[in-house]
């Protein structure tokens, strides 16, 4: 049996993940209802469902031509989701859509990292119908951010 080589390209990407891309641009169409929601969670700057092809091809072309730690680390199915950031994606490899977050830790070892802003785009939508405080859930994103970096430093 012939193993397929993988195609680098973005149309063998987008045939892919052609269900996922259309589940996230439903999701950035529901997201852009709550603008008070998106700004509060420092998102206000989101990605529109018709720039979502655009972006993720250009992703993909920044990844093929990632080399060492970076390419170890980022992903091509990872959709950046706020214009002019590649700091916050969603992960399209994993059916939940986790929202996820990155970071580059400035130590000895140089690290990039992640860690799940919500765990399921599908809390994320729950709660921007409640009566949640969105500015309190940055700060504990920021916080387990500020401790993961801490532990990292200090631990050496």
């Amino acid at each position: 049996m012939e193993t397929q080589k993988k195609d680098p390209s973005f149309p063998y990407f987008k045939r892919k993940w052609k269900k996922q891309l259309k589940d996230i641009s439903a999701v950035l169409n529901l997201l852009h209802t709550y603008p008070q929601v998106l700004k509060e969670l420092m998102l206000d700057d989101l990605i529109t469902s018709d720039e979502l092809l655009q972006q993720q091809r250009d992703w993909v072309w920044l990844c093929s031509k990632l080399g060492g730690e970076e390419r170890e680390f980022h992903r091509a199915h990872w959709v950046p989701i706020k214009r002019g950031s590649l700091d916050y994606f969603i992960d399209l490899s994993d059916q939940h859509y986790p929202i996820i977050g990155t970071s580059f830790l400035f130590s000895k070892e140089n690290e990039y990292h992640k860690i799940n802003f919500f765990d399921s785009v599908n809390e994320l939508l729950n709660l921007c119908d409640s009566d949640v405080n969105f500015s309190g859930i940055c700060q504990a994103y920021n916080d387990e951010w500020f401790r993961y970096h801490c532990h990292q430093i200090y631990s050496k």
